[in-house]
């Protein structure tokens, strides 16, 4: 008896399923309204098939290149001086807004152990702020681990164990291994006579450096001109890339960046341009190997209005681990198109190495005609991202589980802090995702999230004139009774609020005798803010002040942070509202502080008292947290 059409129809679709029933390989299919025999796929050499790549590496993991720069491309929140900048964007080619991203790269710990970027530590980067960076897309790429100064490395094997150890304890950080590895030109251990790197051989499959040249193990590319993506092969990406950088500082001449920007941008092949600079300060003078604030976003600028989002949008900006990751799945990815009629199945198979983050592939895709239904299969096993602009013919496929679980991450943080700025940073994650059956229940859950109002206070208590901070901080300069402020502007949004602070009981006076850290800036508090005070004084007879904040509102709650800072004497301040109090040791203090929380106000106003403890009682600045 023969086959009827119908069961013939289904072993034909039994045969297909089980053809691509292959769950280590991504399948999209691809259903016309007209037969289809002929489609060509092909490989973009660059992510979101971009004209150029971009990399900026912050080396020597100083916290301002952090607290200014991540700040600077996300944009909304203050930077350092309290700027508030738009961010920094480019898209993916099919409609999604992509981040701005760097490295950083930085000693771990010294030769004791101790750690550079404990959460006590505010000359470097903290590892929280670390991670933060991170799971926004940022590389913590490997520099030294565990040696005084790693100039010191000569020999081969050293060099190559303090790489397997920094790498690890990366890891045991951030839950990643850097593949990128930097060194300068001291690091006389960072190739052996027989043209061995030890990076290379320790993990880091591409290795930067700056004032050397030599070819090894890996392949040696010149990067001041920008390393020619055309040129490099499935060798090159399987050795190792050993490249040079180019260093960008405030001695860098403004022009001439431009013209070396513009030449590879304007390029006929693809080129991938590295810089790399040390802190981004606004502290002058600026320190040797890095740049002001104004000169580093002047070029952010440049490179926004031209080729950002702003501009030709032809530009990849991306850190060095990322766009080494983009070039091994883009050799090493295979893609396959079978032909069922009216549909087109494109088959794409990589083996994501165990140590990359994000590695990713783009697709260009010739389309006879728009498809009438678009499915994607294995998504959640292969990748974890896919975005497609079907117009175009791009296909960006991503593989990675962090886009979906930081985003939880996020969503989980928002939902129990319930703050404005947490559910804002929870929906920037959120947007990545592009797989709606996977954002939409955090989607859902973002929705359901009622945010707490919070505004923030800053006060800079002292001496008027020059140790002002200056808005968005409320300066008060007098140490007298009597009403000193009669509004408050909001820290992050500038606001004016009608609250007012009047000083009760007076204090001694107001004097400039704090001390301020010898990397400036690097309190919690800015250094204005640190070097002057008001303060009473045990031995002139006042060893209690009070300060009243007014026209508050009774049906909300308020935090208190307290700074006190005094050179050279040993000296105690009690802060104290209504039964609850802290204490706060105050000489050559530049990061700690204190707080009294969820106070509520009687009448809309709450008293503190500042009292002396020890020799003096003084107040720097203060902070004023109002939530619901």
């Amino acid at each position: 008896m023969g086959m009827s059409n119908k069961n013939a129809k289904l072993l034909i679709l039994s045969t297909v399923k089980k053809r691509f029933q292959n769950q280590d390989a991504l399948r999209i299919e691809l259903e016309f309204s007209h037969f289809v025999n002929a489609i060509q796929v092909v490989k973009a050499l660059l992510k979101y098939d971009k004209k150029w790549a971009f990399s900026i590496s912050l080396d020597d993991g100083y916290a301002d290149a952090y607290n200014n720069v991540f700040n600077m491309f996300y944009g909304k929140y203050p930077d350092l001086n309290n700027v508030i900048h738009n961010g920094y964007f480019f898209t993916d080619g099919c409609g999604n807004d992509v981040m701005y991203k760097s490295g950083f790269a930085g000693p771990l710990v010294d030769s004791t152990g101790n750690d550079f970027h404990h959460e006590n530590q505010n000359a470097y980067v903290k590892w929280s702020e670390y991670e933060f960076a991170c799971d926004f897309g940022f590389d913590m790429m490997y520099q030294q681990y565990g040696q005084p100064a790693i100039e010191n490395l000569i020999t081969y094997n050293d060099f190559y164990q303090d790489t397997i150890n920094g790498r690890n304890y990366v890891y045991n950080k951030l839950e990643f291994k850097p593949i990128f590895g930097t060194c300068n030109e001291g690091n006389t251990g960072w190739i052996n006579n027989e043209g061995k790197c030890p990076l290379y051989d320790a993990g880091c499959k591409i290795v930067g450096f700056n004032n050397k040249s030599a070819t090894v193990a890996g392949v040696f590319k010149t990067l001041e001109a920008g390393l020619n993506i055309e040129a490099i092969t499935n060798d090159d990406i399987s050795n190792g890339i050993i490249m040079r950088r180019a260093l960008i500082d405030e001695t860098t001449d403004t022009n001439s960046l431009q013209t070396q920007i513009n030449s590879i941008a304007n390029d006929t092949v693809k080129r991938w341009l590295h810089y790399f600079t040390h802190r981004v300060t606004y502290t002058t003078p600026v320190t040797s190997a890095s740049m002001s604030v104004a000169k580093f976003k002047s070029l952010m600028d440049y490179l926004h209005s031209n080729f950002g989002k702003g501009g030709l949008d032809n530009m990849w900006m991306a850190s060095p681990q990322e766009v080494y990751e983009y070039l091994h799945a883009y050799h090493n990815s295979n893609i396959e198109i079978y032909y069922e009629g009216n549909r087109v199945i494109i088959v794409v198979k990589y083996n994501k190495p165990i140590d990359f983050r994000r590695a990713a592939i783009s697709l260009r895709v010739n389309l006879p005609s728009a498809p009438t239904k678009i499915e994607v299969f294995n998504i959640a096993s292969v990748t974890t991202n896919i975005s497609t602009n079907y117009q175009n013919g791009l296909i960006n496929i991503e593989w990675t589980p962090e886009i979906v679980s930081v985003a939880n991450k996020f969503v989980t943080k928002a939902e129990t802090s319930r703050l404005l700025k947490d559910k804002d940073f929870a929906q920037f994650m959120v947007n990545r995702i592009t797989d709606l059956s996977l954002k939409s229940p955090l989607q859902y859950r973002i929705n359901n999230i009622q945010p707490i109002q919070e505004k923030i206070f800053a006060f800079d208590f002292g001496v008027a004139g020059y140790w002002e901070q200056g808005l968005p901080w409320n300066s008060v300069t007098s140490a007298t009774t009597g009403v000193k402020l009669t509004s408050f502007k909001e820290f992050n949004s500038g606001e004016t609020v009608n609250y007012g602070l009047e000083i009760t009981q007076a204090f001694y006076a107001a004097t400039t005798v704090g001390n301020t850290p010898s990397t400036p800036n690097s309190g919690v508090y800015p250094d204005k803010v640190l070097k002057d005070s008001v303060y009473n004084s045990i031995s002139n007879g006042i060893s209690q002040s009070a300060i009243k904040i007014t026209g508050l509102n009774n049906d909300l709650l308020y935090d208190f942070e307290f700074l006190a800072n005094k050179s050279n004497i040993d000296t105690t301040t009690k802060y104290k509202i209504g039964t609850q109090e802290v204490s706060l040791f105050a000489r050559d203090n530049f990061t700690n502080t204190v707080r009294i929380d969820n106070v509520s106000p009687i009448n809309g106003e709450i008293e503190i008292l500042v009292i002396a403890q020890v020799q003096q009682g003084h107040l720097n600045g203060m902070r004023i947290i109002e939530h619901g």
